[in-house]
């Protein structure tokens, strides 16, 4: 058996040099203080005091960052985001890596669908802590750190392995209810959202399935919407990881009735706690 480490190095030595050098220059450029082989005093990112926005998609993390990153401008907040995003960390290093590991040539991959399949290969296969186990492949090069923000893990292994494995992060979980998100969903324009079409609502618990089948036939819930969200809750669930509270790290907050700048305002007292 592969232990993870040899994986780490197998990425390194030898899916790395096939990964679309568009990508590798544009990871390069955009977050020049990360790298894959440390030097000096460079900190992994695992130990790095990183707070990790956790939602499902539809669940208003976007919109969360934007007001975040006003009450930094108006200095009730102190961070940074120069770490690579999720879909950034799964061009660079998740996705090419399920397609070597399968044999298949490395690609870009637009389709959410197959996306979310080799994110599984990767977890499966590669690292069980899935991207909270890739982002640990990273180290960060700086002498004065300060609290990094990213969106970029999600579902319950990745959570798990972050709270237990990156002893510097924290995770914050937002959550909606899932027929209100599968409704935000189908009505937001993000080219991202591609995906073939499905109408099957049997990934819903039982109790919400009439609701969204009606609301699949009025047209306030697309076919499209319905696919990405059936793919995403196969890999991730569908509920947050712990309902009941808060433990050691993690903080959920749901937000159906709460209006972004105040779920922002939140997130920033949970970061300034987090120093």
């Amino acid at each position: 058996m592969i232990s993870p480490e040899e994986y780490q190095t197998f990425f390194i030595e030898d899916v790395l040099p096939q990964v679309p050098a568009a990508i590798q220059t544009t990871i390069q450029q955009k977050y020049p203080r990360l790298t894959l082989t440390p030097q000096g005093d460079d900190i992994p990112l695992a130990k790095m005091p990183v707070v990790m926005l956790v939602a499902f998609t539809g669940t208003g993390k976007t919109t969360t960052l934007s007001h975040l990153a006003l009450l930094r401008e108006q200095g009730e907040v102190a961070y940074v985001e120069d770490i690579p995003t999720r879909r950034e960390v799964a061009d660079f290093i998740v996705i090419p890596m399920a397609q070597v590991i399968s044999g298949k040539p490395v690609a870009p991959v637009t389709d959410r669908i197959e996306r979310f399949n080799l994110t599984a290969q990767f977890t499966q296969i590669v690292a069980p802590g899935g991207f909270a186990q890739a982002y640990s492949w990273l180290y960060y090069q700086t002498d004065n750190p300060v609290t990094v923000v990213s969106d970029g893990i999600r579902g319950k292994n990745e959570i798990t392995y972050a709270l237990n494995h990156n002893p510097g992060w924290r995770v914050f979980e937002i959550f909606i209810d899932t027929v209100n998100r599968l409704v935000r969903l189908s009505k937001r324009q993000d080219d991202f959202d591609q995906a073939e079409e499905s109408e099957d609502l049997s990934f819903l618990p039982i109790g919400l399935r009439k609701k969204a089948k009606r609301l699949l036939e009025m047209g306030d819930i697309t076919p499209e919407a319905v696919a990405i969200m059936r793919a995403e809750a196969q890999n991730y669930g569908i509920e947050p990881y712990a309902p009941s509270g808060t433990l050691r790290g993690y903080r959920i907050l749901r937000t159906d009735r709460l209006k972004p700048p105040k779920v922002a305002q939140v997130l920033a007292e949970f970061i300034n706690a987090s120093i």
